[in-house]
């Protein structure tokens, strides 16, 4: 591992973001391989999300949201992590109170 990957301590340079919507901003990072998007959901809205067939990890940071497909949910809370995965076509985040979450996922572009 240490044979392809640069330890050089460096500033870290910020991540700039594309808003789609009200409620969601992507942001590209330096690796093509993956992307983060981060929701910020206001309390009792709902969002629904197309994940494009890519498996991605969703973090809470802050809030409360439950995350609904059809046939399940899941509730998340601050300090959850939950994996989605590839086969889900269709979710939606219903926030409960002002909410914050964060998703890694496959970039489209990678």
């Amino acid at each position: 591992l240490l044979e392809i990957i640069d330890a050089t301590p460096q500033k870290p340079t910020p991540l700039t973001g594309t808003t789609i919507g009200d409620a969601c901003t992507v942001y590209e990072t330096p690796a093509d391989e993956f992307e983060i998007r981060r929701w910020s959901l206001a309390a009792g809205t709902e969002h629904k999300v197309t994940p494009d067939n890519r498996p991605a990890i969703v973090l809470m940071t802050k809030g409360r949201v439950d995350l609904v497909w059809e046939g399940g949910s899941e509730a998340l809370r601050q300090g959850d992590a939950l994996f989605v995965p590839a086969g889900l076509e269709r979710y939606a985040l219903r926030a409960h109170e002002d909410s914050m979450l964060f998703e890694a996922s496959v970039s489209i572009q990678g």
